[in-house]
């Protein structure tokens, strides 16, 4: 208990990178990632001696998983609630892995709320893995050394801004990021769920940057019955590369088209004049929209081919 007091003070003493500058821009639906090949401690983040991360964007509360050994990264950036109320945390990593909320937008005035104090298994909230892992000690509301001014119950107002950061260390194994957060009165998550924003959102501060695009979907004729591949390449100035890709079919983003590709589904002549394009997001930059592509389908007039004629035996 002891120990986690000492992380505790130290953890709160030492302000984040993530500060804004006057001339940056939010950036609505991401978090910023901080990776720190080669440390052994989440203390070299918390002492500002874990030399200069490489930077990314992540669009929920979750790190990649199994990327490597040996390693620290912190997750920041601001919760948005979508009303007022009280709020759940649920910090679960593999490995250790400490997790703070702010009472406003300051990172100055983060407090420690939920810890992984061993490891677990991906996104088992209510259990436990190696020792010292305690699922009470992950989760905001029994979280024995609670920072938060009224510790165990975290009200947050509706629509503002509060900071938020997760640091993580990984050792050997497994590795693994996640956070949840639910209102106070929702169930609790089911071990595998996937991260929650509890209906709010999240954001960061990222120096304004622009997307370019170097090639653009291309409109195609398919026959009916077959499907087409779409691609799209883009680069930015953005030091968080390109954050995601969001396919559209007239206009309306299709779920899972998140790549730089996309297949279209098999085609009928009523799909003729569909029209596809994509947005592509990047920290600082925001949505990109690229050109769109029109679908032509023309019916398919080739008729069977018979490649070979046999008998059957009767037994």
């Amino acid at each position: 208990m002891k120990t986690k007091r000492l992380l505790a003070s130290i953890a709160v003493a030492t302000l984040s990178l993530s500060v804004a500058y006057p001339t940056d821009v939010f950036t609505p639906g991401f978090l910023k990632r901080e990776f720190f090949p080669g440390i052994t401690s989440r203390q070299a983040v918390y002492d500002g001696a874990a030399g200069t991360p490489q930077l990314s964007a992540l669009s929920s509360f979750q790190a990649p998983e199994g990327i490597g050994d040996n390693y620290a990264q912190r997750v920041s950036g601001f919760f948005i609630p979508a009303t007022t109320g009280d709020y759940v945390f649920f910090v679960n990593a593999d490995d250790d892995a400490d997790l703070f909320l702010s009472t406003d937008d300051d990172p100055a005035n983060k407090k420690l709320i939920a810890q992984e104090a061993g490891w677990s298994a991906a996104r088992q909230w209510n259990a436990a893995g190696g020792a010292p892992s305690d699922p009470f000690e992950k989760r905001s509301d029994f979280f024995s050394v609670s920072e938060w001014p009224t510790p165990n119950v975290i009200t947050l107002t509706g629509g503002q801004r509060y900071y938020i950061e997760a640091v993580h260390h990984e050792g050997g194994g497994g590795d693994n990021l996640a956070v949840y957060i639910k209102p106070a009165l929702d169930p609790d998550p089911a071990n595998g769920d996937q991260p929650s924003a509890a209906g709010g959102s999240f954001g960061f501060f990222a120096a304004p940057a622009t997307v370019t695009f170097t090639q653009q979907p291309q409109s195609a004729t398919v026959v009916e019955g077959k499907n087409a591949e779409l691609t799209v390449d883009a680069t930015t100035t953005s030091v968080y590369g390109i954050a995601s890709y969001q396919w559209k079919r007239n206009g309306t983003p299709i779920p899972g088209a998140t790549s730089s590709s996309f297949t279209l589904p098999v085609q009928a002549l009523a799909d003729t004049g569909t029209r596809y394009s994509v947005d592509v997001l990047a920290a600082g930059a925001g949505a990109a929209q690229s050109a769109e592509a029109t679908i032509t389908v023309v019916p398919d007039t080739t008729p069977p081919v018979l490649l070979s004629a046999g008998s059957l035996k009767t037994f």
